[in-house]
């Protein structure tokens, strides 16, 4: 069996695209003509994969289960993500906080179902969060945590201990780059 790769999971909302004001909130983008990309998404993942890991989405989204979000509208958004950013791949849990479901962050089934299926030494790779789930999930699998603090970030969030804090998408792939 060939050797096992290093990967980088990303959070998508807040972290690899823009969060949307609502109803006095942030919350993630319910329509294609909401979901903006963080404009240094696309270089910092392309340097990343030059540095040899591979890049993964792992996503909560659970106005799907909510039906505030339509999961064709979530396929286009995620599409465009892969072909704006040239991430490798994309893992969503569509579920709600009450369904307790395996997938939702910060259980580790979509960590691990993207390991299995790419081949990934999670002990070897890194989480870039902007909640307190996405850190746990990643600490969790063995993952080297960077937290980008977002404003989405809520007050009843349980209080969690990332490896490291970055202030953005860049200081973050600096962090991992120092790392490898």
């Amino acid at each position: 069996m060939s050797e096992k790769k290093r990967a980088v999971f990303f959070d998508r909302d807040g972290v690899l695209n823009e969060l949307v004001f609502r109803d006095g909130k942030l919350s993630a983008p319910w329509e294609i003509s909401e979901f903006t990309i963080n404009p240094r998404a696309k270089s910092n993942i392309k340097r990343l994969q030059e540095s040899g890991l591979i890049c993964v989405v792992v996503t909560n989204q659970p106005d799907v289960a909510d039906r505030k979000l339509d999961i064709e509208k979530l396929a286009a958004m995620n599409e465009l993500l892969k072909t704006e950013t040239n991430v490798n791949a994309v893992y969503v849990c569509p579920h709600g906080a009450t369904d307790n479901c395996a997938c939702r962050k910060p259980k580790l089934a979509l960590i691990e179902k993207a390991a299995n299926e790419l081949n990934i030494d999670t002990k070897k790779s890194f989480m870039v969060g902007d909640r307190g789930w996405d850190i746990d999930s990643g600490r969790a699998a063995g993952c080297v945590t960077i937290h980008l603090p977002s404003l989405a970030a809520k007050s009843t969030d349980k209080p969690f201990t990332p490896d490291f804090v970055a202030k953005d998408l860049d200081e973050a792939m600096e962090i991992i780059l120092g790392k490898l």
